[in-house]
């Protein structure tokens, strides 16, 4: 509920910005039901107090045994209804009818949803558990669950629709509003400028890891990357706006990841008492921004940095560097599908041109040349991180810290060491063996065997157990603990 009265931008507290084609219809439907809700109830409550005083007994007085007979309230009272309940009844009617008949140019998403996880399908076969589309643009979504009923729910969009096994289901939607930005600002800091980048809504954004931090995931988020890890296109753009200087390859470049697909790094270079700032993008290329004052900014978003900035000096002239990105919205599940089910939740993406859209598919779908990259992404895109932490807290499932490696035991009282062949067992089937300590109630993921591959390889980097790099691959290299006979099941991926 606090997640969708954030995002409320209408007239109506109650209800969430209006950000797509039907959003409008759907809410003046909602409020005129509500309003006439509202007068009849009053009306009625108003007419039965004063009629319960004005006609309440009073000794010596008689009064008809009942009342007499009014032609004309009887047409009254059938009349007003019928006409307003016609009107309701056309109105809702034209209004589903646009909700359920989708255009024939609509952009196709498959939609799978399982405990507890949304994945979106696109037609190039990339998969992901955010929704991205572009806007002004018909999408229509194929829903189908793996495991027990979901139900999609878009607020801002005001559309939703239960996802049931064994059958398929549709939704279709077209975005309205794709305002997002992303704001880089320099405050001060005990006198010192220090940069702080936020979301559309003024909340603090991290900054991307270092292929080094893979292995030390509690890592604060305020990490930077060094000169010598950007991309030779972007070291050759930095060293081409800083003419004559000598950029130490142990620079920390701020590095922040944009909705739309952007990632923005952000350069500043100090030579003595001056200082340079140098902000390009992947490709080298400086993106395109706009700067605004910080008073001019929404007194919600300002509220929120000065919160998230915590300390630092903000004047109301402050110059902040707007950059267009894409905007989001919530993505909730409204059934009740299970313990998480209240973690259930994504985002729609809506990028500002179709063209962004694509930008943002093509590179999405283009895979990491690392594989323990490619592995913490499906951490995150295969909804793992809904069970399984990586800092060692036990939630429904076992932690991936320290696992790769172990000997895990099981409560038919066998024993497994994690490693890629007992991954590839477990992970299609999970509750043929459970865990000790945990509950058989992760579903089945017949994923590829690459994408399981990646997995062990992101599950490597946060583990004590995993061999050394240079002793090669192999399950239970490294540590002490023998090989069990039968590799099957012990906690694993999602």
């Amino acid at each position: 509920m606090h997640a969708i009265l954030a995002q409320a931008a209408t007239k109506y507290f109650w209800l969430p910005q209006q950000a797509s084609t039907v959003a409008r219809d759907s809410d003046n439907l909602f409020n005129a039901i509500l309003w006439l809700s509202v007068f009849f109830f009053v009306l009625i409550t108003v007419l039965l107090v004063a009629f319960v005083i004005k006609y309440r007994h009073k000794p010596g007085e008689e009064r008809d045994v009942s009342a007499s007979h009014s032609m004309a309230l009887e047409i009254t009272w059938t009349v007003i209804p019928s006409i307003i309940v016609v009107f309701l009844y056309y109105y809702g009617f034209k209004q589903y009818m646009n909700l359920v008949v989708e255009p024939p140019n609509a952009y196709p998403v498959d939609v799978t949803g399982r405990m507890w996880q949304w994945s979106f399908a696109y037609p190039n076969g990339y998969s992901d558990r955010e929704l991205h589309v572009p806007v002004n643009v018909p999408v229509r979504c194929v829903l189908e669950s793996s495991d027990v009923i979901h139900s999609l729910s878009i607020p801002a969009f005001r559309v939703k629709k239960d996802v049931v096994p064994g059958r398929y289901n549709r939704l279709w939607f077209q975005a309205t509003s794709a305002d997002g930005s992303f704001y880089l600002a320099t405050f001060r800091v005990n006198g010192y400028p220090r940069d702080f980048a936020f979301d559309l809504n003024g909340e603090l954004v991290a900054n991307v890891p270092t292929q080094a931090d893979l292995a030390n995931i509690n890592t604060p988020n305020d990490l930077a990357m060094t000169f010598s890890e950007l991309p030779k296109p972007v070291q050759d753009a930095v060293a081409a706006q800083l003419p004559g200087a000598k950029v130490p390859p142990t620079l920390a470049i701020d590095s922040y990841s944009l909705l739309n697909g952007t990632t923005l790094n952000v350069v500043d270079y100090r030579d003595g008492r001056t200082r340079t700032e140098v902000i390009v993008d992947q490709d080298g290329k400086a993106p395109e921004k706009q700067t605004v004052q910080f008073n001019a900014l929404p007194p919600a978003v300002q509220a929120n940095m000065r919160r998230a900035a915590h300390g630092a000096e903000i004047v109301d002239a402050q110059p902040i560097l707007r950059f267009n990105d894409a905007e989001p919205f919530e993505v909730f599940c409204t059934d009740y599908c299970g313990t998480n089910h209240s973690t259930m939740h994504s985002r729609v993406i809506v990028h500002r041109s179709q063209a962004d859209f694509d930008k943002w598919l093509a590179g999405a779908a283009k895979p990491d040349p690392d594989p323990r990259v490619r592995g913490r992404k499906l951490y995150t895109k295969l909804g793992c991180a809904q069970c399984h932490s990586v800092d060692g807290t036990k939630i429904t499932g076992p932690s991936w810290k320290d696992l790769y490696g172990s000997t895990q035991q099981f409560s038919d009282g066998s024993t497994a060491v994690v490693n890629e062949e007992f991954l590839h067992t477990f992970i299609p089937a999970p509750t043929v063996k459970v865990p000790v300590g945990f509950p058989p109630v992760m579903p089945p993921f017949p994923i590829p065997n690459a994408q399981i591959d990646d997995i062990a390889a992101y599950m490597k980097t946060i583990s004590k157990y995993a061999p050394a790099p240079s002793m090669g691959g192999g399950a239970g290299v490294g540590t002490t603990q023998p090989a069990a006979a039968e590799p099957t099941s012990a906690p694993a991926a999602k």
